[in-house]
């Protein structure tokens, strides 16, 4: 008796064995029902990752956006002290109102961007030279606070709220 046919005519016994397994792959056992209810609750997990992520992601971007602000805010104050020399240098300090004319060049200079800048935030000095034939030198300070944008999220951490910006620039007067 041939067992093995091709078309599937005659007779192929399967032994019980066979029968008992093929029967058990139908039925899911206790071990893949679990596993696929992992597979399922997998999807879940996600979510509850990216939540538990989400505050600490938010709390660089926030850290990152205070720290480029103080960043601004310094290249603004050394643009400031910068024009005021510049102007201070190039206008003798002959004139009674140099001081007035350093500081409102300064201030000029800074309109409209971040920090609000006063006359007080500036100081303006004419340091003489040694040597009688050589020129002064025009010394101005700028100097002015930054209060963080977000100064509750970095309090845990004894992080300063307050950040005070100082830039000097020394330029010699011109003739």
């Amino acid at each position: 008796m041939n067992t093995k046919t091709r078309s599937g005519y005659g007779s192929n016994p399967q032994s019980e064995t066979q029968q008992d397994f093929r029967a058990k792959r139908t039925v899911p056992s206790t071990r893949r029902r679990i596993q696929g209810s992992l597979l399922i609750d997998r999807r879940g997990a996600t979510l509850v990752e990216f939540a538990l992520v989400l505050p600490l992601l938010m709390l660089i971007l926030l850290g990152c956006l205070d720290f480029g602000r103080i960043l601004y805010v310094s290249a603004v104050v050394t643009n400031t002290a910068h024009e005021g020399a510049a102007w201070g240098s190039l206008n003798p300090p002959t004139s009674g109102g140099w001081n007035q004319g350093v500081v409102s060049a300064a201030i000029t200079e800074s309109a409209g961007t971040l920090p609000s800048l006063t006359d007080a935030d500036i100081t303006v000095a004419d340091i003489p030279s040694g040597d009688p034939s050589a020129p002064g030198y025009v010394r101005v300070e700028v100097q002015t606070e930054y209060h963080m944008t977000y100064p509750g999220i970095f309090a845990y951490w004894n992080v300063p709220t307050t950040v005070i910006v100082t830039r000097r620039v020394v330029m010699p007067h011109h003739r």
